[in-house]
């Protein structure tokens, strides 16, 4: 006869851990409504991370959208400073990567918008798209972005959100 020391309840709980897997990426695959930048997050799912990948299509709210407009304005103040003003600019550290080089003159035609987001609780995601074109002193085009895609983990920290890890496309 052949005997086993598993009990019950670690096959439970095996079972209902399995079952949470199972759900979750079922739901998340049967979203309708697919971002039209999911292509994109789906291609980089090693840099994102499967599941990550399909909160692209979660879309936000008018609550995540009055929640971030704040982070989205320091977002937009760090990625067009030039100059005097770039030198002054105190960010959290993960914001940092975005502040332009000093060869940076002028920053045109910049726009960022949410394209889906997560703020229920003290810490959450960002999915953000943006665009801009950068001039250099001579007025030549040293870096162009068109519908740029970005994931942020978020976490609420003294009534602010804050980025507290970037993935950015290669």
């Amino acid at each position: 006869m052949f005997v086993t020391n598993k009990c019950k309840y670690c096959t439970t709980k095996k079972t209902v851990a399995l079952l949470m897997i199972f759900l979750t990426v079922f739901l998340c695959s049967c979203n309708t409504e697919q971002s039209e930048f999911y292509p994109i997050a789906k291609k980089y799912r090693s840099l994102y991370g499967y599941i990550t990948s399909f909160t692209v299509n979660n879309g936000y709210d008018e609550d995540d959208e009055k929640q971030l407009s704040e982070l989205l304005d320091r977002v937009e103040s760090v990625m067009t400073a030039t100059g005097d003003a770039r030198q002054r600019l105190d960010v959290e550290n993960k914001l940092d990567e975005y502040k332009n080089e000093d060869n940076v003159a002028e920053v045109k035609d910049f726009n960022i918008k949410i394209e889906s987001a997560d703020t229920s609780g003290n810490s959450g995601y960002i999915w953000v798209v943006y665009s801009g074109k950068w001039f250099d002193e001579k007025g030549f085009v040293i870096k162009n972005r068109e519908d740029e895609l970005a994931y942020w983990k978020i976490k609420k920290e003294n009534e602010n959100w804050i980025v507290t890890e970037t993935v950015n496309l290669p």
